[in-house]
């Protein structure tokens, strides 16, 4: 499985990174963690949720650049993700 992830990530440039409604600080967490890796690696790296970050996730490092789905959502994020 860890060779499919990493051939995947491998083919990959253009990221879009997510989570479940509604997250929480382990999910907020786990999503800028990953994107930080991805960016590690040379690759582009952009979080989108359609939940709002809970306020008592804000300090989170990282959490400030969180995208929200949803009105006035620039959908070129998407268009122009490969992943």
């Amino acid at each position: 499985m860890w060779e499919a992830v990493s051939t995947f990530v491998r083919e990959h440039e253009n990221f879009v990174v997510t989570t479940h409604i509604n997250p929480e600080g382990d999910a907020i967490g786990s999503e800028v963690a990953f994107a930080c890796f991805l960016e590690g690696l040379g690759k582009k790296a952009t979080i989108v949720n359609s939940s709002a970050t809970p306020s008592n996730c804000l300090y989170l490092e990282g959490a400030d650049r969180i995208v929200v789905y949803g009105e006035g959502f620039d959908r070129r994020i998407l268009d122009e993700a490969d992943a």
